[in-house]
Order: C-alpha cells, then structure tokens, then sequence
C-alpha cells in the first residue's frame, strides 16, 4: 500500500459507526471527492493540461467575497448571487462556463504562465443588477492576458490590478 492524499467534501461525525468502524472514535462521510491533492504551496500553470477537466467557482474578486463585492459596487445582496461565476476547462483548450448572467464557451491557451481566454461566444440574455455588472466586469479582465497561479484548490488569475480567486470545485470526466 501507499499514501494517497485525497480533496474531500466530507462531513466529520464523533459518533461511532458500528460494523467496520467500530474501532474507531469517529466517522467521515464523503459527500464529493473532488481529486488528489495538490502541492499546498503556489505552482505556475506552464500548460492548459494543468487546468484540464477542473470546475473553477469565481469565490472572490480583488479579494472580496461575491457579496462584499457587490457592496462595493452599489448593490445589496442578503445571499450569493443566482448564478455564480465558474470556468471548465476541457480537452484541447475547449473552454466552458458562465460570468454570472450568461454561458461562454471558446478557447483558452497557456503560454509562459498567461492564459488567454477567446474568441469567446456567449448566449446573450439580459442581466440586471449585480449579475449584469459583474458580466461586464468580468468581459473586461477576460479581454486581457490573465497571469495564472494554482495554490491549494485555487485558481488565481491576475490582469493589472484585478485578482480573479476561483475555488476548484470539482473534476470533470
């Protein structure tokens, strides 16, 4: 046998099981297991195969929750956006996901730690609010070159002084 580090969404009991853990002062039951771990400390992303079959979840924008955010912005939010903000990443650069209010999809590539996101189609509803703004906000970084950096179940993506922090929700087959 050998070690294996997993990322979990677990929940951690102290009641003990009965059969198979019956040894044990506890219990974990695995909710989603979303892949091996990674190295906890910063890694630069050299290549898209580096991203490949991920689900990226927008957490934070220049460090600021969603919700604080959009408090900064002018808007008052009691609870998470509708529709959070997200980027799959697929097999020969495909790239899929949504900025809030609509889906996008095109290509992406990885060139000395840069991601470049485009051409980008995109369905074109109306957002209003928050979602339409940060939309807008997020076609604006998108347009650039985006410096890329994992760390510890994160994707950051820097373009001047904006900090896009993406939380790794899951892997896709």
């Amino acid at each position: 046998y050998s070690g294996v580090c997993l990322n979990l969404v677990a929940e951690l009991s102290d009641q003990k099981a009965d059969g198979f853990g019956q040894d044990y002062d506890g219990s974990i039951r695995v909710q989603q297991m979303l892949g091996p771990c990674e190295d906890p400390g910063a890694v630069a992303v050299t290549s898209l195969a580096d991203l490949q079959h991920r689900r990226w979840v927008l957490e934070r924008i220049d460090g600021l929750e969603l919700t604080a955010y959009a408090a900064q912005l002018g808007y008052e939010l009691t609870t998470a956006p509708e529709l959070i903000p997200e980027l799959d990443f697929a097999e020969q650069g495909f790239l899929s996901g949504n900025t809030g209010c609509n889906r996008i999809k095109g290509q992406a590539t990885v060139a000395d730690n840069q991601l470049r996101l485009g051409p980008l189609a995109s369905t074109r509803m109306a957002c209003a609010g928050f979602a339409g703004e940060l939309e807008q906000r997020l076609q604006m970084i998108f347009a650039n070159s985006l410096t890329i950096t994992r760390q510890a179940g994160y994707l950051f993506l820097q373009s001047g002084e904006h900090t896009l922090d993406y939380n790794l929700q899951d892997r896709v087959q």
